[in-house]
């Protein structure tokens, strides 16, 4: 499942996810890419825990 690696970030940062339906429709692979972009860029933030 691709949702696996993102559920254990959350519950390692005790916090836990909903589950959430299917898409009514797919992304475009523009928003696709843009989405998994900014994705990666909020995991990969540097941001000290507490400071947001």
């Amino acid at each position: 499942m691709e949702y696996e690696q993102p559920l254990r970030r959350l519950e390692l940062a005790r916090r836990y996810g909903r589950p959430v339906r299917e898409p009514i429709v797919g992304l475009s692979t523009a928003d696709k890419q843009r989405a998994e972009a900014y994705y990666n860029r909020i995991v990969d933030a540097d941001v000290e825990p507490g400071t947001i």
